[in-house]
């Protein structure tokens, strides 16, 4: 099975990180995705690394070719519902309360590969809604 994309063709592998890869194809070959910053870097990047301690650190950040900066999720495996309720009140906490020129990213963008993890994710973040995205994974891949 081969996901077919503008200029690539990607095997489709299991596993998150294979995952990740994936998507970023799919997002940078559609447009959404200028410029990506993964998961290690994030790690090694003092400025990332600083604000984005190992627990609350995204799969990746993204930037649109807009110039705005989303912090990317992939969600494939449940996680418990306290584990999503800290993790969305830190996401809120720094979009909100950090100056504008010191966010690190101004969304969240959640793909999940199952429906009931979505609308998990989506009941703690009702009240921030315009500050997190939802989008399931066989639709990002064109499965």
């Amino acid at each position: 099975k081969t996901i077919l994309t503008d200029s690539l063709t990607a095997p489709v592998i299991e596993g998150e990180p294979q995952r990740v890869a994936q998507i970023r194809i799919a997002l940078e070959n559609s447009g959404v995705v200028k410029e990506w910053v993964s998961e290690r870097q994030l790690s090694e990047i003092e400025e990332y690394r600083k604000y984005l301690p190992t627990e609350f650190r995204p799969d990746a950040i993204y930037i649109t070719p807009e110039g705005k900066r989303v912090a990317f999720e992939l969600e494939i495996a449940r996680k418990t519902k306290e584990r999503y309720q800290q993790k969305v009140k830190r996401y809120i906490h720094m979009m909100t309360a950090a100056p504008d020129a010191e966010r690190l990213f101004e969304e969240v963008h959640y793909v999940c590969e199952k429906e009931t993890v979505r609308n998990l994710i989506q009941d703690h973040t009702q009240l921030f809604q315009p500050l997190f995205r939802f989008s399931m994974l066989n639709e990002v891949l064109c499965e």
